[in-house]
C-alpha cells in the first residue's frame, strides 16, 4: 500500500511502529518488519511485510529511514523518543 498524503502541519506527532521477527538464524538468516505509521489526522497506515536476509551471527545496526515523494528544503523529520522491545523466548 502507498499512502497519498500531500502535506502535513509542522509539529504534528506521529507514530512509527516496526515489528521485526526474525525468522531464521546464522549467517543468511532472514528478518520480517512489518511497519505502521500515522501522523495527526491520517488513518493507520500498514505496509505490506518485508523480508530481509541478516547475518545474526554478528554485530550490525539497524537503520531506519524516511524517504521523501518530492524534495523540499522544508522537508524535515525529527524523532525525539523511541524505545526497542525485545522479546527472548530462551531466557
Amino acid at each position: 500500500m502507498t499512502p497519498s498524503i500531500t502535506a502535513i502541519a509542522a509539529g504534528s506527532p506521529y507514530r512509527l511502529i516496526t515489528n521485526i521477527t526474525f525468522r531464521t538464524i546464522g549467517v543468511s538468516g532472514t528478518m520480517q518488519l512489518n511497519n505502521y505509521f500515522s501522523c495527526d489526522a491520517i488513518a493507520i497506515i500498514p505496509s505490506a511485510p518485508h523480508l530481509i536476509t541478516v547475518n545474526t551471527t554478528s554485530a550490525a545496526d539497524i537503520t531506519i529511514t524516511a524517504k521523501w515523494h518530492e524534495a523540499h528544503a522544508s522537508n524535515l523529520f525529527t524523532n525525539n523518543q523511541g524505545h526497542v522491545e525485545c522479546i527472548d523466548n530462551n531466557k
